[in-house]
C-alpha cells in the first residue's frame, strides 16, 4: 500500500494497525515532525512543539509517533514520547559505515 509517493511495507502496516495509526496521521508525522538520521534509516518523530499553530487540540494524539522510513519505504512506526532521546543515542551514519540514500 501507498501513501501519496511513500511506500508502506506489510509489517508497516500491521504495526500502523495495532497503535491505531492512520496513513493521514503517517504523512502528518512525516511533513511536520523532525528528521533524524541514524543506523542507515530516516526517524520522523513529531512533538509536541512540531505540532502546527491552531491544530494543536486535534493532533495532540499524535505526539510522540515515530515513522521509519528507508528511502520512500515506511519500515515501521510506533509511539514512544520520549524516542527523540532513544533515536539520538544511535549511531550516525557516518560512524555506522553507511551513506545517505
Amino acid at each position: 500500500m501507498s501513501t501519496g509517493k511513500i511506500l508502506v511495507s506489510r509489517h508497516a502496516m500491521k504495526r500502523m494497525a495495532q497503535r491505531n495509526l492512520k496513513p493521514r496521521d503517517i504523512a502528518i508525522v512525516i511533513r511536520f515532525g523532525r528528521k533524524l538520521y541514524r543506523t542507515g534509516v530516516q526517524f520522523f518523530f513529531l512533538g509536541k512543539r512540531d505540532l502546527p499553530r491552531g491544530s494543536e487540540r486535534e493532533l495532540e494524539k499524535l505526539v510522540g509517533a515515530t515513522v521509519v522510513a528507508s528511502g520512500d519505504h515506511i519500515l515501521t512506526a510506533y509511539r514512544n514520547k520520549k524516542a527523540v532521546g532513544r533515536i539520538k543515542r544511535k549511531l550516525k551514519w557516518e560512524l555506522a559505515g553507511l551513506e545517505p540514500a
